[in-house]
């Protein structure tokens, strides 16, 4: 069994991450087996990051077969782009998880990305759930912009205030969260107060119904 050099051109093979990967095309003989096919393999390997070369490297004889390339070039550029390592490391590298069949490597690669991919999921669920949140928000503004009415967030409910008095605007605008327990307190005990009145409350969902 041996190599059967085509003297064919270097190609670009993969590109993924920000890394592209050029290598040579040859075929592998398998002199020892009748009934085995010959198989495609790759006898150099050239990897750039953003046009600029980071490895390069003649195989010879410790070619890639293009199966193993196919099942484990994704993980091992993505494993590049995240730890960015040295041009030993990486050359290491190519010869145990490339030249060589390592399940290990795919595996634990492929667990690390699972993990980053459900992170960015729950990262953008959040933001979605944020912008909703805030979408939300605008339209209460909007009808108490309409209606004449204070707009008064605590914690997670809304509360919608009439002010009889405008002088106590600021005070409860600019009231935290335990001083305005205080007030919401004392406009629930004394709703025919002179100063302000709590017309709506409830969680945003509750209060963008109402207002609808």
């Amino acid at each position: 069994m041996g190599l059967l050099y085509l003297k064919n051109e270097e190609k670009q093979l993969y590109s993924a991450y920000g890394l592209t990967v050029y290598g040579r095309q040859d075929r592998y003989e398998w002199t020892i087996y009748n009934n085995k096919p010959d198989e495609n393999v790759y006898t150099s390997l050239r990897i750039e990051r953003n046009g600029e070369e980071i490895y390069s490297r003649n195989l010879g004889n410790r070619c890639i077969f293009e199966e193993n390339f196919n099942r484990t070039i994704d993980n091992f550029l993505w494993w590049i782009d995240k730890d960015n390592p040295d041009t030993y490391d990486i050359d290491n590298a190519v010869i145990k998880d490339l030249c060589e069949t390592n399940s290990l490597f795919n595996h634990l690669i492929g667990n690390r990305k699972r993990k980053e991919q459900a992170e960015a999921n729950e990262k953008a669920r959040v933001e979605a759930i944020r912008e909703d949140e805030q979408r939300q928000i605008n339209l209460i503004k909007q009808y108490c912009e309409k209606k004449n009415l204070l707009f008064k967030q605590y914690y997670e409910k809304v509360y919608l205030i009439k002010l009889h008095n405008k002088d106590v605007r600021q005070m409860i605008e600019n009231a935290d969260n335990k001083q305005f327990e205080g007030l919401r307190d004392f406009m629930n005990e004394h709703p025919d107060n002179k100063d302000a009145a709590i017309v709506m409350n409830g969680n945003i969902e509750d209060i963008v119904r109402q207002i609808a």
